[in-house]
């Protein structure tokens, strides 16, 4: 029986840190997209010592049908490939979610990922597959994609091996820090770690397309930033995403990478009005 209470018991703290019920997200769904950029805008705005390893920039946009740790909900990320210490990684620069604030809120504190809520849609229609992203009623994201046959022939050495029964293991880098308020009312950052982050997804459906997208910058969520200078290709998934654990490593340059981590944050903290009425 649920425990109907503000103090919870030594039983759901044990299942809360014992990883087995926030390991995966099960049945997920949507497109994936992988566009070429500009290197020299991507290696700038990457954190240090993070090194970009080509001109490339992808996305997904997913509804999240079974994941363990809250209710289903849609997520849209935009990320590079990267290295760090000569090892290959994945950056998010941004995540969009909507339908869940538990998705939100524990992505943010036990991950340090930069997500935000917001509006995502996804919808396929036979052959066709549409996308937006949402903030504050602008449009930062938008994809049509066509199953079939992706943009480039250089497309399938990019996914990888992605069909039916295909298990791809994958790594996040990601960056974790305190944010602290002082009696005077001022703020600080302290206690950064950088975070290896093994993932797994294993793949049930993969369909290759053809698609478009379009971004747009705002004051809070600057995604034209990394342009579309050419799609290389999409599909339309179906996966499940296991989140296997982080290895922690204490950093002591905060000065230099923070300012490569704070929008997670909307423009008004950093003294720009932002009213949407």
């Amino acid at each position: 029986m649920a425990n109907f209470s503000f103090k919870k018991t030594a039983e759901e703290i044990e299942q809360f840190t014992s990883g087995r019920n926030t390991t995966w997200m099960h049945n997920c769904e949507g497109l994936y997209i992988a566009w070429a950029s500009d290197q020299e805008t991507i290696q700038k705005i990457l954190p240090p010592p993070l090194k970009a390893v080509g001109p490339v920039v992808t996305s997904y946009i997913i509804n999240c049908r079974e994941p363990q740790f809250t209710n289903s909900y849609k997520e849209a990320a935009l990320m590079v490939p990267c290295q760090y210490n000569g090892q290959p990684g994945s950056w998010s620069f941004g995540m969009i979610l909507e339908g869940s604030d538990n998705a939100v809120f524990t992505g943010r504190e036990n991950l340090g990922i930069p997500k935000k809520n917001g509006k995502v849609s996804l919808s396929r229609i036979g052959d066709i597959c549409k996308a937006k992203v949402e903030r504050y009623g602008t449009t930062i994201m938008d994809v049509e994609c066509e199953l079939g046959a992706y943009n480039t022939p250089s497309a399938p050495a990019l996914f990888g091996e992605k069909g039916p029964g295909a298990k791809s293991p994958g790594k996040s880098i990601l960056y974790k820090f305190d944010l602290e308020s002082h009696e005077d009312g001022t703020k600080s950052f302290s206690n950064l770690r950088l975070l290896e982050f093994k993932t797994e997804s294993h793949f049930y459906a993969w369909t290759p397309g053809t698609a478009s997208v379009k971004l747009q910058s705002t004051v809070n969520d600057p995604w034209g930033q990394l342009p579309v200078l050419q799609v290389i290709g999409a599909a339309w998934g179906k996966w499940d995403l296991g989140l296997l654990g982080a290895k922690i490593t204490p950093k002591d340059n905060i000065d230099e990478v923070i300012p490569h981590l704070l929008t997670r944050y909307d423009a008004p903290v950093f003294g720009y009005p932002n009213r949407v009425l």
